[in-house]
């Protein structure tokens, strides 16, 4: 194969989108750690790219909205008057970014093994509940 604009790289590959070589590019990170053994993996579609992997436990912590504005506002500096509209504009380029690169629906329960809602536990139940599922497998 010759050299493309994009360097000496597989015409199939070049002529992805940014976003889609960044994707493949961190799913061959996120396959990488987990080879390498025990992580934990944040986001990134990591329960898709490593379903088919044995001793993979899939987590989905969510919380209500008024919580997580409050988490926003306190713990990320968010302006009060937005942060509804930053949480919502959150989840909907988390869902769209899920939903591009699986085919499948972002937080859909059937893709994960656990999911917690720390807005009912807070937060030191919510890591309790998750230690004592881990330490039970």
């Amino acid at each position: 194969m010759g050299m493309s604009a994009y360097g000496n790289q597989d015409l199939g590959f070049a002529n992805l989108s940014l976003d889609d070589r960044i994707y493949l590019a961190q799913s061959n990170v996120i396959r990488k750690f987990a080879d390498e053994g025990p992580c934990i993996i944040i986001g990134r579609c990591a329960d898709y790219i490593l379903k088919d992997y044995p001793n993979v436990v899939h987590l989905f912590i969510h919380a209500n909205p008024q919580f997580r504005m409050e988490r926003a506002i306190a713990l990320d500096g968010v302006d009060r008057a937005r942060a509804a509209e930053v949480v919502l504009k959150t989840d909907k380029r988390r869902a769209n970014y899920y939903n591009y690169h699986s085919g499948e629906k972002w937080g859909l329960a059937t893709n994960y093994h656990l999911s917690i809602d720390s807005s009912f536990l807070g937060i030191d139940h919510a890591v309790d509940s998750i230690y004592a599922f881990l330490t039970t497998l």
